[in-house]
């Protein structure tokens, strides 16, 4: 049978799979995982991978890695999307020359990257080339380019207690630019830990929409933007939670919050043994054009707004490791034009691969 647009059905698509079609399997594992049928689905991706379906190995590769809807095999998973690559897969390539960037298969290797994302842009893979002329833009489309890129200066203290310190020209305008085109197609509510229940939640404290990134996501030009808020920050990348990127309309605002997990708190508790504590948080402003939108600090009094590429970062523990209560701070509207911002939490360990 096929539906009403005359595409098979999935009872079709799994019958087909069954008798060996590798395309029918690996369209049958999407067809699962959008009905939630995600350990179903598994299984007919793993079929279409054996069979040798490029697009299925490089799926199944990340599912691997990151242990979404599937098991924790990094090493499996990184074959994977090699094979997929030495098969001529352009997506394999642009994937693999993040995930060598992204130093969770040792340190980031910026030679194996910027070679990788070359042999993508030869088979005119669009996310390639796009992330080619990025970083042309900004010089850095070579691998001193990058391995420069990815050591930044150390920010200048604005405030000793709590610690704030902001870097202007963090990242290049191109790179900003990036940020915000790869974000605007995914924009969702913002939500807020849920300090009441646990998990997270869209509250009216917080009207902003944004956008998170996980490993399937993000590309070279993300990746080497992670190292290097890690290497102007002092802390490891693999620290890093996803990074999010935040869009404010006029009028939209995240009222006055912190960012550290109140380890007195039930429902924070065990996050924060298990995960860890956000120590500290790193915003990158990404455009202009806009009027307010400051990021302002209530205990303090004092409100900062960046220009274009520049770090604004701060320690939301004191060095003892206790919650710093003086790390209050709100996100204000804009009252003219829209703000973009890149957010990243770092904790006190090593994240999960998501």
């Amino acid at each position: 049978m096929t539906t009403q647009s005359g595409t098979p059905d999935l009872a079709t698509l799994i019958a087909r799979a069954q008798a060996g079609d590798v395309n029918a399997a690996a369209r049958a594992s999407i067809e699962l995982d959008r009905a939630g049928k995600h350990q179903q689905a598994f299984q007919y991706l793993v079929r279409a991978a054996n069979g040798g379906h490029l697009t299925a190995q490089v799926a199944l590769g990340l599912r691997l890695m990151t242990g979404h809807a599937a098991p924790v095999d990094p090493d499996q998973g990184m074959m994977l999307i090699t094979r997929a690559a030495e098969g001529g897969s352009g997506e394999a390539l642009t994937h693999m020359a993040s995930i060598v960037a992204s130093g969770l298969i040792g340190e980031p290797n910026w030679e194996a990257a910027y070679v990788a994302l070359a042999r993508a842009a030869e088979r005119r893979s669009a996310s390639a080339l796009t992330q080619i002329n990025v970083l042309d833009a900004a010089g850095l489309f070579s691998v001193r380019g990058l391995q420069d890129f990815a050591n930044a200066p150390r920010p200048r203290t604005v405030s000793e207690a709590p610690h704030i310190a902001t870097l202007e020209g963090l990242l290049p305008r191109s790179i900003c630019d990036h940020w915000i085109a790869r974000t605007q197609p995914k924009l969702t509510a913002a939500r807020v830990h849920d300090a009441e229940q646990g998990g997270r939640r869209v509250d009216a404290m917080r009207t902003n929409t944004g956008a998170g990134f996980r490993l399937s996501d993000t590309d070279l030009v993300m990746q080497a933007t992670r190292a290097r808020i890690a290497s102007a920050i002092g802390r490891a990348i693999r620290w890093q939670e996803p990074p999010n990127v935040l869009h404010y309309a006029v009028g939209e605002a995240y009222a006055p919050h912190y960012d550290f997990l109140d380890p007195a708190n039930a429902n924070f508790e065990s996050v924060v043994r298990t995960q860890g504590q956000r120590v500290a948080t790193a915003l990158v402003y990404l455009n202009d054009g806009f009027d307010g939108g400051e990021t302002n600090f209530v205990e303090l009094n004092r409100k900062i707004r960046g220009r274009p590429g520049e770090l604004l970062t701060f320690d939301n523990v004191r060095p003892d490791g206790s919650v710093d209560l003086q790390t209050l701070h709100e996100g204000v509207a804009p009252t003219r034009g829209e703000k973009w911002l890149l957010s990243v939490w770092v904790r006190d360990r090593s994240q999960p691969v998501v």
